[in-house]
Formats: structure tokens, sequence, C-alpha cells
């Protein structure tokens, strides 16, 4: 959620924003290593020291690609993934008109929390800036 934070004449602090995703993405497990599946190739067949020294300069290169290239490049995919779908949640909230969710919250103890749906992305700005100029004033989010 994108917030402003504003302090009201009582001295309680409201954060005040537009909630961009309706639902935490979910974290996904990451699969453990299975040192079972490893396998070695037999060096007996190599001949002489310079033969030996390609295939662990080789060996090395392949494993140091595997660790930072590959990882890398996922990073990559993954970002771009992450890009894509939200903009076509972006797109599909504007084109199909569904409402943002304002969420008002306070810091107090027993936490104080409104959200409010507004149609328009320009709109969901103009209602936060609303709620923050009436928590400056009066020090609630909302007309008594």
């Amino acid at each position: 959620m994108a917030e402003k934070t504003v302090k009201g004449p009582d001295g309680r602090i409201w954060e005040v924003g537009r909630m961009w995703f309706h639902r935490m993405p979910r974290r996904y497990k990451r699969k453990r290593f299975n040192e079972n599946t490893l396998e070695f190739a037999d060096l007996a067949a190599v001949d002489g020291p310079a033969a030996l020294v390609a295939i662990i300069l080789i060996a090395i290169i392949v494993i140091l690609g595997w660790m930072f290239l590959v990882p890398a490049m996922i990073l990559l995919v993954d970002l771009l993934f992450i890009l894509v779908v939200a903009g076509l949640g972006v797109a599909t909230r504007v084109l199909f008109r569904r409402p943002w969710k304002v969420v008002v919250e306070s810091d107090d103890v027993p936490a104080q929390r409104f959200e409010v749906p507004v149609v328009g992305y320009r709109a969901a700005g103009a209602k936060v800036d609303e709620i923050v100029y009436q928590i400056q004033e009066t020090g609630t989010p909302f007309r008594a």
C-alpha cells in the first residue's frame, strides 16, 4: 500500500493510502538439495595433466555459472513475470472499473482500520488527499 502518514490534532498518527493488492502473495518453498542424485565421471580415463586441468577448469566454470548466472536469470524471469502480472492487474482494474480500496489505519493499541472503495485511480488519490486533510483538521478520517 502506498501510504501517507498524517498526525491529527489529538496526536494520533494515521496511515492513509491505496491498497494495490487485496491478498498478500504466498511465498513458495524452496526445494531441498538431494545429495544422492549427484554422479561424478570417472577421471581415470584422463590422459595427462593438461587434460585434467582442462576438465577441472571446465567444471569450475560450470559450477560458477550454475551458482551465479542461473539464479540471476531466474530472478530476472521472476521479476518480468511479476511486472507483467501487476500490469495486467492494473489494466484489468482500470478497464473493468473495479474499485480501489483506500485504507485508513491508526497506530492506536486497538488499531482502527477503515476501507473505502473508490472507482478510479485518480479518484482514489483524491480520496486519500481528502481523508488526509480531514484527519489534519478534525482528528478523525470521516466527517462526524
